[in-house]
């Protein structure tokens, strides 16, 4: 039954990643992930979360309106 749902799949075949590319992250791609990052659980439903976007030289922190 779970094995049909994207979410479960990911969750199952989730993985950490050391190694990275020079690959540029797409505006649209990183919309998404912050958009889920904001979504993420967090204790007690406190939403604490803080996320900070390298783009070349310039750095974005802060509340973001993915």
């Amino acid at each position: 039954m779970t094995e049909n749902r994207p979410i479960f799949r990911g969750m199952k075949t989730w993985r950490a990643v050391r190694a990275f590319t020079e690959e540029v992250v797409s505006r649209d791609d990183l919309r998404h992930l912050l958009q889920a990052a904001r979504w993420a659980p967090s204790a007690g439903n406190r939403r604490i979360h803080k996320f900070v976007v390298v783009d070349g030289q310039r750095v974005w922190s802060g509340s973001f309106n993915a």
